[in-house]
């Protein structure tokens, strides 16, 4: 084999490598977050419930809710598995003793990410980028279906 040839099989088996690496962290990743948010927040059979639980944990003497948005982030309907849901919440103070509403409104417009697994729903803080982790999910199978 000439030098050429060796610089094309290892560049070849670099990108391979590279490439595994990428996919087994991406899964790993995916994998992680899933199995984080299921422990810490719970899995709900949708999302209403599962934001209703976090309302109940945040706010203290809850007066009101009134539900938002409710469905797939996506605006065309896409990935199903990737929810976004919002509420007006009327309640005496949240749990950390924050007054509740501001200047304009009396109330608190709270929203989140739920991502769908095969057991239900489960909440997805924005900063784990719960877009990427439903592109995981799909990439291997592990959404839910609505």
């Amino acid at each position: 084999m000439n030098t050429v040839s060796r610089r094309i099989v290892m560049i070849l088996a670099a990108c391979v490598i590279f490439i595994s690496l990428a996919v087994l962290a991406f899964w790993a990743y995916t994998s992680f977050q899933l199995a984080r948010a299921k422990q810490q927040y719970g899995v709900y059979p949708t999302m209403r419930e599962g934001m209703l639980a976090k309302i109940e944990e945040n706010y203290q003497g809850i007066i009101d809710i009134q539900w938002g948005a409710d469905g797939p982030n996506a605006k065309d309907g896409s990935n199903p598995h990737i929810g976004f849901i919002t509420a007006r919440v009327w309640a005496d103070s949240r749990m950390d003793g924050k007054p509740v509403g501001n200047d304009i409104h009396d109330f608190d417009f709270p929203g989140s990410f739920f991502l769908l697994t095969r057991e239900g729903w489960v909440s997805m803080p924005e900063g784990a980028f719960p877009e990427v982790i439903g592109l995981g999910m799909v990439l291997f199978d592990l959404a839910g279906t609505p």
